[in-house]
Parts: C-alpha cells; sequence; structure tokens
C-alpha cells in the first residue's frame, strides 16, 4: 500500500473545504471559461472585410447615406478596409480630405476585427471628452447595427461602458484621448487607432506604435485630413506606400490623380465660376462637374503606390475632387485666394488641409505671399506710411503668426526678409 504523507493529506482535505464553500462560483466561473471557450474556438465566416462589412453593417446611423454599408459609395475604401484586416500590414495611415469617410472605413473595420479576430484594441481620440463623443456618437451606434457584434455585447452593463467595452470573447476595447499619458500606459495592445492625428501632441504615434510591439499581429491605424509639413503624420505618411486615389480616362486610358491643377473653370460677370471641369492630364478631355462624372470616374479608381517598396506601412491618400461638388471647391478656393491676397492666409490653409488633405507648407505660404507683396507694393508707400502716423487710411499692419519668410514694410517701401519669420500682416 503506497505511504501519503499526512501534510499531503490535510493539504487535501483543506482543498476540498475550500472547493465546498465556493462550489457555486466555481461552477459559475467554468461556467463563463466555458462559453468564452466556445466563443473564440467557433469558426468564423470566411469572408473578405468588405463582403463581411456588406453582409453585416445594416446601418451607419451616422452617416448621411442612409441604410446598408455599400462600398461602391466610397469605392476607395475597400482597399483601406483590406489593409486594416491583413496580417501582413503593421500600420496604416489614412490622410484625406474631411466627411469623406477616412473615419469611417477603421470604424467598420474595428467591427470587423471585434468579430474575427479579437484582440486587446485602443480608440484614441484628440481628447478624453472626444473620445467619450466618439464612442457614444458613432462606435456604440455602429456596433449596435452590425449583429456578429452586438451577439458580442457582454450582458454585464457595467463591462460595456462608452469607454471600456470588455465582449463576451474576452476582447477589450478602450476608447480614451491621446492628450493623457495615462492612457496608453502599461497597457499591450494587439490593436490602436488613432484620429485626426494631425492634432496630436509630437511623439504620441511612436507611443502608440510601441504598444503593439508584444502581437506578431499588431497594428496601428492613424487617420488624419492634412496637416504640416514636418510633423509626425506628415513624417509617417512619408515612410508608407504612399497610395494616390487616382482614375483612368476613359477616352485615352490614361491613370492619373484627381489634381487640383487640371481643374478649370470659367467667370461670371460676378466672378464666381461657371462651367467647372476636371481635365484629362494626357488627351485633354473635359469632364464636367457632376454626380454621375465622380461616380464613372471613382468607378475606374485605385490606388498607385509611389513607395511601393514601404509594404508593411500601407498609405493612402485622397482628396475632395472625388467626394464633393467640383463648383462648390472652386468658390472655396476663390474666396479662400481672395482672403489670402488681402493678407489672411487662414482660409487658404483649411482648403489645402481639410479639402485637398495637404500639408500646408513654407512653398505654399510663400507662394501666398506673391500676390500680397505686389499689393503692399501699391499700398504701404512712403507717403501711406506717414500717413499711419496722422491716422491715415491704411491704419497699422500687424503679423498673424511666424513662417519662413517676410513681407516687411520699412520706410523706403516694401522688402523681403529671410531672417524674421512671419507669415503676413493684418490691417488694424
Amino acid at each position: 500500500m503506497a505511504f501519503i504523507h499526512p501534510m499531503v493529506i490535510e493539504n487535501m482535505t483543506a482543498g476540498v473545504n475550500v472547493c465546498n464553500s465556493h462550489f457555486g462560483e466555481i461552477v459559475e466561473g467554468g461556467r463563463k471559461l466555458r462559453e468564452v471557450l466556445v466563443e473564440i474556438t467557433r469558426p468564423r465566416e470566411n469572408l473578405p472585410i468588405v463582403e463581411w462589412a456588406e453582409k453585416w453593417v445594416a446601418d451607419i446611423p451616422y452617416s448621411p447615406i442612409q441604410g446598408r454599408f455599400r462600398v461602391k459609395n466610397s469605392p476607395m475604401l475597400s482597399a483601406v478596409m483590406g489593409a486594416i484586416a491583413s496580417r501582413r500590414i503593421r500600420t496604416v495611415i489614412v490622410v484625406a480630405c474631411v466627411q469623406s469617410g477616412k473615419t469611417l472605413a477603421p470604424e467598420i473595420a474595428l467591427a470587423f476585427l471585434v468579430a474575427n479576430e479579437p484582440g486587446a484594441a485602443m480608440w484614441l481620440d484628440l481628447t478624453d471628452a472626444s473620445a467619450k463623443d466618439q464612442a457614444e456618437g458613432r462606435l456604440r451606434p455602429l456596433f449596435e447595427n452590425c449583429e456578429p457584434v452586438k451577439a458580442l455585447f457582454n450582458p454585464d452593463r457595467n463591462k460595456m461602458r462608452n469607454s471600456t467595452m470588455i465582449f463576451s470573447n474576452g476582447m477589450t476595447l478602450w476608447v480614451a484621448g491621446q492628450n493623457n499619458k495615462k492612457n496608453l500606459q502599461r497597457r499591450s495592445l494587439r490593436y490602436v487607432f488613432g484620429d485626426e492625428t494631425w492634432l496630436w501632441e509630437p511623439g504620441r504615434m511612436a507611443e502608440a506604435e510601441a504598444r503593439t510591439t508584444a502581437f506578431r499581429h499588431g497594428k496601428c491605424v492613424f487617420m488624419s485630413q492634412g496637416s504640416f509639413e514636418g510633423d509626425d503624420t506628415d513624417k509617417k505618411f512619408k515612410q508608407s506606400s504612399q497610395g494616390e486615389w487616382s482614375f483612368a480616362c476613359p477616352s485615352c486610358g490614361e491613370v492619373q490623380p484627381f489634381e487640383w491643377k487640371h481643374l478649370e473653370w470659367d467667370r461670371a460677370p460676378d466672378g464666381s465660376p461657371t462651367r467647372v471641369r476636371l481635365v484629362c492630364r494626357k488627351c485633354g478631355r473635359d469632364f464636367p462637374n457632376g454626380v454621375e462624372t465622380r461616380r464613372e470616374l471613382n468607378a475606374s479608381g485605385r490606388f498607385v503606390f509611389a513607395n511601393p517598396a514601404a509594404s508593411h506601412i500601407a498609405g493612402f491618400h485622397w482628396n475632395a475632387l472625388a467626394t464633393m461638388d467640383w463648383a462648390d471647391l472652386a468658390r472655396q478656393y476663390l474666396a479662400a485666394k481672395a482672403a489670402a491676397d488681402k493678407g489672411d492666409i487662414s482660409d487658404l490653409t483649411v482648403f489645402y488641409q481639410k479639402r485637398l488633405a495637404e500639408d500646408w507648407t513654407t512653398e505654399k505660404t510663400e507662394a501666398a505671399f506673391d500676390s500680397l507683396s505686389e499689393i503692399l507694393d501699391e499700398v504701404m508707400t512712403p507717403a501711406n506710411l506717414n500717413s499711419v502716423a496722422e491716422g491715415g487710411e491704411y491704419g497699422v499692419f500687424f503679423p498673424l503668426c511666424r513662417w519662413d519668410s517676410t513681407v516687411a514694410a520699412t520706410s523706403d517701401g516694401v522688402r523681403r526678409s529671410q531672417a524674421a519669420t512671419w507669415v503676413g500682416v493684418v490691417q488694424g
């Protein structure tokens, strides 16, 4: 007969007593564990992400296009969503015009990951307050209109708060602000989504990427409008594959991006744009402004990559010429240019960043003030400058903000200087 040490018998007895006293908790814990195991081992739908989204996203409550998700409404989103779902790609960066789906694509991709590739995730907005709005106004309504994700809602409401969602398959999603350093600390994340990175504090994008390195298939997804030359968003996009949304001319077959320099218009007697059209850069065909024209061009669209060797960092860019009425764009540009000619480039900066999704650069500043310098040459003569002291109509001019060159008023007229760095002047 085998000898069993009394201490072993004592420990076994204590263990039985503990099991008896916590039997109900153990049974409940086992039940929950079984549910999780069943969920994470269940067969997944073998559908590409776009097909999955068209099947399961029944409505996007915050979208101007009501009803089921249909990629034909915004065909450039297909490649973005595919890149997010790909295990081969570590980083995705989308730089696009406002109100064109640049945030919607990652939101739908996040829903796909919750249902098919669960892992610890964080959605970073600008601040904790804006993150709360993102969770309440966009993510939660989207999840509720996607049956595979809604089925994973935890029955414990305390685990489905807007800032922290713990799904029944074990996946946790945090929604927080990038401005709070604590939000990125002490967390190992498989997925990080970051919106409006052009407004982020320097270094935050790198911190976000560092949170995913422990995972073999970790991924960061960044979204932004145009930013400023040399900032973190600009640098990350230049490291990427730099895909530009392009169309094929139906007449000559030339594949080309939607470029602002190829948008032309005539001028009405009141100066407003008329007969707005996009011109093929090769054969010169005019494409008239209209929804059907944009739909036709986008139907032939695809991304052309300027840096395909950077396959692990997928970059995507498109501007409002692919998504917005061209006459409206022309009017906005002319108004912004008129303001710039008077010394205020703020509207022009907004146009380039939000509509064309381009970085604002020193060269753009200098170009904007080429015409201003001609105006100053006419206005800021010694006689007019002397009138300032006498309360003349020209008033006093003040600098707006600092840049790489200046147009300065002096006693003998207008002088350019590379030593000072301010952007322009405003009349006081």
